[in-house]
C-alpha cells in the first residue's frame, strides 16, 4: 500500500508547487520493442504422420491380401513400407504330375512349362494396388530413392517355381510390363506385421521390380498385377515336393520420403498445427483488433529442433477468408527460411489487411525451388514460440 501512496502524495505535491507553470500534454506516446517466449510441445512428425497415414488410407483396407502401409521405426527419416500378399495358397497338382512322379524313381524332369497357376491352368486373382493423392500436401515433389521389391516362399517346391507377373500401368506415357523370377523360399518376413517394421532398409532377399510401378502410382496411374506359376521346361522334381506343395508371394514398396522438388513443389504444414480460429482473438467480423491497436508490426518466430528438412525453401503464410461482400483481400507474407526457426513478419501494411480481414487463420506451406531437396525427419517438434513487436501506442487526454 505505501508505494501508490508516495506516488498520490508525490503527483499532488508536484501540481501543487509547479501549478503555475505545468503544461498537461494532449496525447502520451509509448515505444519500444518487447518480446515474449512461451514454450511449447507441439510434435509435427505426428501430425505429418496423421496426413500420411490418411494419404495412404486405400492400402488399409483390412483384406489380408490387400496393400497396407506399414511404418519403418528404426530409420531416421520417415519411411513407409507398402505390403500385399499376391499369393497365398497351396499350389494346385494336376493329376499327370501326380502319376508322373508316382512311377519309377520318384522323380520327374518336366518336358514342357508346366502351368500351375494362371496361363493354361486357373487363373489366380489380380492384385489391384491404389494409386496415391500426394498433392494432398506434397503438391510438385517426387520421390526419389522408392524401391519395389518381389518375394516368393513357400515349400521345397519353389525352388522348382517361375513366378511371372504381368504389370499393367493404366497411364499414358507408361507401358504394360512382364517380370518373372524362379522361387528362392526367401519370405520378407513382413507377413502379420500390422503397423511397424524395425528394420532400417528393404527386408534382404527379394527380387528388384520396376520403378514403374511406384512412379505410376505416384503419378495417379491404377496398377494391375495378375500373378502366373509355373514350372518350366526341364526342370526335374520329386515326389516329396507335391506334398502339401504351397507358395507365397508378396510385393514391397520401400518409401523413404527423400522428395525432389519440380518447379513450383510446395510443401503444406498439417492443417491443425495452428486453430482455425482469430489468430489475434476476434471472435466476429467487426471485433477490435488490440494487438494492432499496439503493435505497427509483429514478427513471430517458431523455433524448431530435429534434423531441418526446410532449408533453401521460402516459408508462405497465406491468409484466404472466406467469400463476403465487400470481398475481404487475400493475404500472403513469403520469408526465405534459415536455420532453425519459423520466422515471418506481419508489417504495418498486412497489420492494416487484417484489421480489414476476418478471420486471420492461415495455412502455412514452404515452396521449394526447383532442384531443391525435402527429407522428411521421423521426429519434428516445435519447442518455443516467441513474438516480438514493434509498439506505438498512443494514449490522447
Amino acid at each position: 500500500m505505501k508505494k501508490p501512496v508516495v506516488l498520490w502524495v508525490f503527483t499532488l505535491f508536484a501540481l501543487s508547487f509547479f501549478a503555475c507553470d505545468l503544461q498537461f500534454p494532449a496525447a502520451v506516446e509509448i515505444t519500444g520493442s518487447p518480446e515474449i517466449r512461451l514454450g511449447a510441445k507441439m510434435n509435427i512428425s505426428e501430425l505429418m504422420a496423421e496426413s500420411i497415414d490418411n494419404m495412404f488410407s486405400g492400402f488399409n483396407n483390412g483384406n489380408e491380401e490387400g496393400f497396407k502401409s506399414i511404418i519403418c521405426t528404426k530409420t531416421s527419416n520417415k519411411t513407409y513400407i507398402l505390403y500385399s500378399i499376391v499369393l497365398d495358397q497351396d499350389i494346385p497338382v494336376d493329376t499327370a504330375l501326380t502319376a508322373a512322379l508316382s512311377n519309377g524313381s520318384g522323380s520327374y524332369k518336366t518336358p514342357q512349362d508346366w502351368d500351375l497357376i494362371g496361363g493354361t491352368a486357373a487363373p489366380a486373382d489380380p492384385i489391384e494396388i491404389p494409386k496415391i493423392n500426394f498433392d494432398e500436401f506434397l503438391e510438385g515433389f517426387k520421390f526419389n530413392n522408392s524401391k519395389v521389391y518381389m518375394y516368393i516362399s513357400g515349400t521345397s517346391i519353389v525352388n522348382r517355381l517361375t513366378v511371372e507377373l504381368d504389370i499393367k500401368i493404366d497411364l499414358p506415357g507408361y507401358s504394360d510390363e512382364t517380370v518373372t523370377d524362379s522361387g528362392r523360399n526367401t519370405s520378407s518376413g513382413l507377413k502379420g506385421a500390422a503397423t511397424a517394421y524395425n528394420g532400417t532398409d528393404v527386408p534382404a532377399g527379394g527380387k528388384k521390380l520396376p520403378d514403374s510401378i511406384f512412379n505410376g502410382l505416384s503419378d495417379g496411374a491404377d496398377v494391375t498385377i495378375t500373378p502366373r506359376v509355373y514350372i518350366k521346361k526341364d526342370e526335374t522334381l520329386v515326389s516329396s515336393m507335391i506334398t502339401n506343395p504351397h507358395i507365397l508371394v508378396e510385393i514391397v514398396i520401400w518409401l523413404p520420403f527423400t522428395l525432389n522438388a519440380e518447379a513450383g513443389a510446395e510443401f503444406k504444414l498439417p492443417e491443425d498445427l495452428f486453430p482455425d480460429t482469430d489468430l489475434f482473438g476476434r471472435e466476429q467480423k467487426g471485433d477490435e483488433n488490440f494487438v494492432s491497436n499496439l503493435f505497427e508490426s509483429l514478427v513471430i518466430d517458431i523455433k524448431l529442433t530435429g534434423t531441418n528438412p526446410f532449408n533453401g525453401a521460402n516459408l508462405v503464410v497465406k491468409n484466404t477468408p472466406p467469400v463476403s461482400n465487400p470481398p475481404q483481400e487475400n493475404i500472403t507474407i513469403t520469408t526465405p527460411f534459415a536455420g532453425n526457426s519459423m520466422l515471418f513478419e506481419i508489417d504495418k501494411t498486412n497489420m492494416d489487411k487484417i484489421d480489414k480481414s476476418f478471420p486471420f487463420s492461415p495455412k502455412f506451406s514452404f515452396l521449394y525451388p526447383s532442384g531443391g531437396t525435402l527429407i522428411l525427419p521421423r521426429d519434428f517438434k516445435v519447442t518455443e514460440f516467441a513474438f516480438k513487436g514493434k509498439l506505438r501506442y498512443r494514449m490522447e487526454f
